[in-house]
């Protein structure tokens, strides 16, 4: 993770979120630091140092509880609205001024990774009464958890034209759209290759703008819209409309032949399909 993240210099800190939270960064000397629950040779990369801290559980203690605290009112409630669970309790709790619930809650569900370097330390919820609503658990937690970082999902409505003059746009200047199905920098090159061909073949640079634009404008525009209803990750949505409650053989819920359907129709439209690159190349 750190080399992708290009955190590799000593003295640079990555932070990793997800089932439990990493916080971690290298260093060129091995040093003992108070509430660092990790120092190996080579743990992140070769040569140097590693360092890891962090908390043994955040995404888990909100999975743990949606999956055993919640009752199926709020599941089905949620499902009537079209959300996911976690968005639902977390509209409930919003207009809460923080602690307005009573609750004190501490998140050591699966130990105590930093500072305390325990992993034997259980959590705690202090303040419930018979009147305690699960939202109000759930806000508990949130403010419970360190630190949250959001992952924001940014495009544009597709432009109605690219080129101007002599001037043209490309890649996620023509059409910057969710981070799906690999297309950012993969329609910055089919941008290129296209533009180059044009250049190649027009009689003047303004006619090969023109026809770039004709030909790449349309394609991305839909690309964007499609990414917006999930790209090729439709699948995943199209097996939790048919099975909200789990299944056995996803063959059952949603045929392999559908899937395939799914995918391979956003690949077309990207032009990724094995046809379009065999005839581009």
């Amino acid at each position: 993770t750190a080399p992708a993240a290009q955190t590799l210099d000593p003295g640079q800190m990555l932070l990793v979120m997800g089932p439990s939270t990493c916080q971690v960064m290298v260093g060129d000397e091995v040093a003992e630091v108070p509430g660092m629950c990790g120092v190996v040779n080579g743990g992140l990369i070769a040569g140097r140092w590693g360092y890891e801290a962090g908390q043994s559980a955040v995404g888990d203690i909100f999975a743990w509880f949606v999956d055993e605290c919640v009752p199926p009112a709020y599941h089905e409630e949620a499902k009537r609205r079209g959300i996911d669970i976690h968005e639902y309790l977390t509209s409930l709790g919003a207009d809460q001024q923080v602690g307005e619930h009573g609750l004190v809650a501490l998140d050591w569900w699966n130990g105590n990774r930093s500072v305390l370097v325990d992993h034997e330390l259980t959590g705690v919820i202090v303040g419930l009464t018979l009147s305690t609503r699960p939202e109000e658990i759930y806000r508990a937690l949130i403010e419970a958890t360190n630190e949250f970082w959001e992952y924001p999902m940014c495009d544009r409505d597709p432009l109605p034209r690219w080129s101007h003059g002599r001037v043209t746009l490309l890649g996620d200047a023509a059409h910057p759209m969710y981070p799906v199905g690999s297309n950012g920098a993969s329609q910055a090159i089919l941008d290129a290759r296209c533009l180059a061909d044009q250049l190649k073949d027009a009689d003047h640079p303004v006619h090969a703008l023109w026809s770039y634009e004709q030909t790449r404008l349309p394609m991305t525009a839909e690309i964007v819209r499609m990414n917006r209803r999930g790209g090729p990750e439709g699948v995943i949505d199209a097996v939790e409309a048919r099975a909200p409650d789990g299944f056995s053989n996803i063959d059952d819920v949603l045929s392999f032949e559908q899937r395939k359907a799914i995918v391979r129709g956003y690949a077309s439209a990207a032009g990724f399909a094995r046809e379009q690159v065999n005839k581009a190349a």
